[in-house]
């Protein structure tokens, strides 16, 4: 058809367009998303562990007293009470720790009455508050105490009954170990202080940590964004920095190649002098980011076909094995003309090569693409992409789509009628992550031996037709019903076909991609 660019269809037998590489970059942005989510959680489990050490100390801590309580007060309840070895260990006993030791014998009306103290006291001016939970024949109680000042105070109190040394069932007296509850709740306080400032420092030090690895494995992103901003300058006998063996590592390759592409162009383009030449040397560029062959898959064959404008396409097509039974291929387009869109679908291009495994499904893989991609966009770029996963087990297709606008057609053989498949979702590059996220749905379309799948690029639409009018969704799914009707494999190269011959011969600004698939087992 005059007037249009060479057609570059990608055949099975490995005649067509070839491979090209280039990609993209990110900073500490992206450190962020991964340090922050991680360091709340990291500062969450920290608090958690902290208050079970605070109530599992705090518990420990107040059955050691009480067992030094009860040991002290068993100790002290001998019958001999009375001798002066142990009257004088009543004076030994007192610490910080405990206020008084005091003997009480029972009268003869069978009350105990104070008889001595370790203080040497007469009076203790006793007045019990509460009685605690006993630890086997230990009484104990809280109350206040007078202190050797006549200062009321708190006090938690181990009571041991003494029985007679004749009669084992005879109570004759009792000892009573005070000890200080003001000294007790401060070492409760001391050792929640530790644990709260031990549990502080663990929370700094471990959001520290995950800062200081997110800016580590971020720092590599970071460069590569200077350097893809240095190319975008124009800038083209710079190369990337760095040097991993990492999927950032085969992006700074990407980039590497698709600026040396683009210097080599720019020394040919001053050597040219007619726009023959121009156009030849844009073809060049644009094959070089093209898959050079179709899979080939037992039962399917695929088929592909490109019609690049005026200038640098800003449509793209790739395929990638993903296993032995799963095969990906995508479809891209950006955002304007000329270099940048080819900058920005090498970059895409790159970063679905990296990203894209068995384990994804078509959402999850541009989710990840866009999380990596997104950041280094400038504002009004974009790209929209149809991405889609074959089976050759189920003989069925799982796609998702970010911001395409035509849908997937596929003809049902058996039928004689074509169905239409768009799922959701946003150009990448317009959201960081989130609304991206939320957008994306999944489609799936299981096929029949004779079914034909067919996907387009999105200013397939655009494309004036011979009587003046754009070719539109209604004229699309015709020529794609004709075009999957019959025998021929090659079903893209049939229905560009039919289009190019209603074309107007004036239209050759806007790029055509299709791809189709068709079942032939």
């Amino acid at each position: 058809m005059a007037g249009l660019p060479k057609r570059a269809s990608v055949k099975q037998d490995g005649e067509g367009l070839d491979l090209h590489r280039p990609r993209q970059r990110a900073g500490m942005g992206l450190g962020l998303k991964f340090a922050a989510p991680v360091s709340i959680a990291i500062a969450l489990v920290m608090l958690l562990l902290g208050f079970m050490v605070m109530s599992q100390a705090g518990s420990a801590l107040e059955a050691q007293i009480d067992e030094s309580g009860v040991f002290a007060a068993t100790t002290l309840a001998a019958p001999d009470w009375h001798n002066p070895d142990n009257v004088a260990r009543l004076k030994d006993l007192l610490t910080e720790n405990i206020l008084e030791v005091a003997i009480f014998e029972k009268n003869e009306n069978g009350e105990f009455e104070f008889v001595i103290s370790g203080t040497g006291r007469d009076e203790l001016g006793i007045r019990k508050i509460e009685d605690l939970p006993a630890e086997g024949s230990v009484q104990i109680e809280r109350g206040l105490l007078n202190d050797k000042a006549g200062d009321e105070v708190a006090y938690r109190a181990y009571r041991k009954v003494i029985f007679s040394p004749t009669n084992r069932t005879q109570d004759i007296a009792a000892v009573q170990v005070f000890l200080s509850e003001e000294l007790i709740r401060k070492e409760l306080s001391a050792l929640l202080t530790n644990i709260v400032l031990v549990s502080i420092l663990g929370i700094a030090l471990a959001v520290g940590v995950a800062f200081l690895i997110a800016r580590s494995a971020t720092r590599p992103l970071s460069i590569l964004v200077h350097d893809i901003d240095m190319i975008a300058r124009g800038k083209l006998e710079h190369r990337t920095q760095v040097r991993s063996r990492d999927e950032i590592g085969l992006l700074a390759s990407a980039v590497d190649d698709m600026t040396r592409g683009l210097a080599e162009a720019n020394v040919m383009r001053a050597d040219l002098s007619s726009k023959e030449h121009e156009e030849q040397i844009t073809l060049e560029i644009q094959e070089r980011l093209f898959p050079a062959t179709l899979p080939e898959i037992p039962g399917c064959r695929f088929d592909a076909v490109f019609e690049a404008g005026g200038d640098i396409a800003s449509d793209l097509f790739d395929f990638v094995t993903l296993d032995e039974h799963r095969t990906g291929f995508l479809l891209l387009s950006a955002s304007g003309r000329g270099v940048p869109a080819a900058v920005i679908l090498a970059m895409a291009r790159s970063t679905f090569r990296a990203t894209a495994t068995a384990e994804l499904g078509p959402a999850d893989t541009l989710k990840r693409i866009n999380a990596l991609f997104s950041p280094d966009l400038r504002r009004g770029m974009y790209v929209t992409a149809m991405y889609a996963v074959y089976d050759a087990r189920d003989a069925g297709l799982r796609m998702a789509c970010a911001g395409h606008k035509v849908p997937a057609i596929r003809f049902d053989a058996a039928e004689g009628s074509l169905a239409r498949y768009h799922p959701g979702g946003i150009a990448m590059g317009l959201d960081k992550g989130p609304v991206f996220d939320r957008s994306l749905e999944e489609a799936e379309i299981v096929t029949a031996p004779g079914d034909v799948v067919v996907f387009a690029t999105p200013g397939l639409y655009a494309i004036t037709m011979s009587d003046g009018e754009e070719l539109g969704e209604k004229r699309y799914f015709k020529a794609a019903l004709s075009a999957a009707r019959g025998d021929e494999i090659e079903v893209a190269t049939k229905l560009a076909r039919l289009i190019d011959s209603k074309r107007n011969e004036d239209d050759d600004e806007i790029d055509l991609t299709l791809v189709s698939l068709k079942r032939i087992g």
